[in-house]
């Protein structure tokens, strides 16, 4: 919910990924959003995930889980 208990909407939609979450501590990738570099879209989305990763997304693979970030 944005200010005043109403959902913000964005240009033709409501704006859910720009909710704020916490990253952890010792993450270095600043965010992608170019609103609020750390919220939801920032962090979790395509874009954000290429330039955390420095990769095309159509050439991303799985990620090993245990590679260190």
């Amino acid at each position: 919910m944005g200010r005043h208990d109403q959902i913000h909407e964005g240009f033709s939609h409501p704006e859910m990924g720009h909710i704020l979450v916490l990253k952890h501590e010792s993450e270095p990738f600043a965010g992608a959003c170019p609103f609020h570099k750390d919220c939801l879209e920032g962090i979790a989305s395509g874009k954000a995930i290429e330039e955390r990763f420095n990769k095309n997304g159509s050439v991303m693979h799985i990620i090993n889980e245990n590679q260190n970030f």
